[in-house]
C-alpha cells in the first residue's frame, strides 16, 4: 500500500465542523493489520529489553523436553 495509492482513494468530508477521512474498506483492513503488526513488534522490542524475562524458542523447547511435555 503506497502513499500515492492511499492519497488517490481517500475522500474527506466535513460534518458539523468535524472533518472525516473516508477510505475503501480493503485499505482500512490493511491499516488495521499494519497497526497490529506494529503492536507485535513493539511488544517484542519490550520483551528483548527485559531479557531476564525473555525465553527463546530453543530454550522453551529444551525446558518442555526436560519436563516430558514435548
Amino acid at each position: 500500500m503506497s502513499d500515492k495509492a492511499i492519497g488517490e482513494t481517500v475522500k474527506f468530508i466535513e460534518e458539523h465542523g468535524v472533518r472525516y477521512a473516508v477510505i475503501p474498506e480493503e485499505q482500512y483492513r490493511d491499516i488495521l493489520q499494519l497497526i497490529d503488526d506494529l503492536r507485535d513488534s513493539m511488544e517484542m522490542k519490550e520483551a528483548l529489553r527485559g531479557e531476564e524475562d525473555f525465553v527463546t524458542l530453543d530454550e522453551l523447547d529444551k525446558q518442555l523436553s526436560k519436563a516430558g511435555l514435548l
